[in-house]
């Protein structure tokens, strides 16, 4: 059985580690937090993401913990509109912690969730990871630890982030 790890427990992280753990993959996913913590706030799922998570196995249970987008969307401090949605457009709103317990619970058991790691050091090849204590290799090595990733620096490091033209809005709800 082929082997990832997967560094950062957030959205993508798991998101990831379930949809390798689905196909096949025994998978390691590491946090750097002493715990897995859901961010705050809320997330919009736009109609490709809604079919993204459909596509790893994960938008069962997106009606009870979402709530369609209302058909104002969102405005400019003028009132005029900057993104138009609605129940016509499919976007759907939901509190991240929501998001990440449906993402827990879908882990399944081929995936062993270790905390308080935090990666120090890495290598190509056989792609290897240390905390300075264990090294850790796989097949497959996948980098959710965000924008700032340390894993994308150390083993791609003349990627860069180039912006997408977009924002990313995020809101607070009851």
């Amino acid at each position: 059985m082929p082997r990832a790890i997967v560094v950062g427990a957030g959205i993508a992280g798991l998101a990831s580690a379930g949809a390798l753990a689905r196909t096949g993959w025994e998978v390691t996913l590491f946090e750097r937090a002493d715990r897995v913590r859901p961010g705050r706030g809320t997330v919009t799922l736009w109609p490709n993401g809604i079919k993204a998570l459909q596509a790893l196995g994960l938008a069962g249970g997106l009606d009870a913990i979402a709530t369609p987008v209302p058909a104002y969307g969102l405005r400019r401090p003028d009132g005029q509109p900057l993104v138009v949605a609605g129940a016509a457009s499919g976007a759907l709103e939901v509190h991240r912690a929501d998001l990440h317990d449906a993402f827990i619970a879908a882990l399944g058991e081929r995936v062993d969730v270790r905390t308080g790691i935090e990666i120090r050091s890495t290598r190509a090849g056989r792609p290897t990871l240390s905390d300075g204590r264990h090294s850790y290799e796989a097949e497959l090595i996948v980098g959710a630890d965000g924008a700032a990733s340390v894993i994308r620096k150390r083993l791609a490091p003349t990627s860069r982030l180039v912006s997408s033209g977009f924002a990313a809005w995020q809101a607070f709800i009851p």
